[in-house]
């Protein structure tokens, strides 16, 4: 786990998705604000991302980087809720956190002691070792949600969106998608006229092949079983 001085979210998502690494999902441009995180210990109580698995599954998450702020929080630590749930559907802009939770880690960490001071969460697999054991299946809706805060520590946001736009606001690998944005696990609006996106990266620390590499691997395989089939014949 470590804390650093919050950067950009398109230098975030390029390294992340660098040699070695896949972001299956993370912001595609700088946060503008903040949003303070709910401390109630209900899932509905959330901010999220719904999203859909690629194709080439099955996958798992071995990072997460989260963009926070300290807010008014002066305490030098500070822990929530990381979870991964099933949904209730799969209609971008409706689909939202199901009853049914698959993995979850208290994550606790070390924060900036001066107020309204940006940093970035970047948790690693040993820091969310019920999440990254979990299997996420081919083709797949699944949510990626926040809660129970311990203090008023506020999760960065890319605000001011328009309606119906803020799926456009990630980028993706591996066949991912975004389906929705959640807060208290419905979609994300500010005032009814702002709807943003959150600055919450995933991925895994090895690459995942394309369904093209499938292909050549697979029919790689054949040839080479042919050619042993070959070689046997007496």
């Amino acid at each position: 786990m470590r804390t650093s001085a919050l950067l950009p979210a398109l230098f975030v998502a390029a390294s992340a998705s660098g040699q070695g690494t896949t972001l299956y999902l993370g912001p595609s441009t700088a946060a503008t604000g903040s949003a303070s995180l709910f401390t109630s210990n209900n899932y509905l109580s959330n901010y999220g991302v719904v999203f859909t698995t690629g194709q080439t599954g099955p996958f798992s998450i071995d990072w997460v980087n989260i963009g926070l702020s300290t807010n008014q929080q002066t305490s030098g630590s500070a822990s929530f809720n990381l979870a991964l749930h099933d949904t209730s559907g799969t209609t971008a802009y409706s689909a939202a956190a199901g009853a049914n939770q698959l993995a979850m880690d208290r994550v606790t960490f070390s924060m900036p002691t001066t107020i309204s001071t940006t940093f970035l969460l970047e948790l690693v697999a040993a820091d969310i070792p019920n999440l990254s054991a979990y299997t996420m299946q081919s083709s797949t809706a699944y949510s990626l949600i926040i809660y129970n805060a311990s203090s008023a520590i506020a999760i960065r946001r890319i605000q001011g969106l328009a309606q119906f736009t803020t799926n456009d606001y990630y980028t993706s690998d591996a066949g991912f998608g975004a389906l929705n944005t959640l807060r208290n696990n419905i979609y994300y609006t500010n005032n009814g006229t702002n709807y943003p996106a959150l600055d919450i990266a995933f991925g895994s620390s090895s690459p995942v092949p394309e369904p093209s590499t499938y292909g050549l691997i697979l029919g790689g395989l054949a040839l080479a079983g042919a050619a042993i089939r070959r070689r046997c014949k007496v």
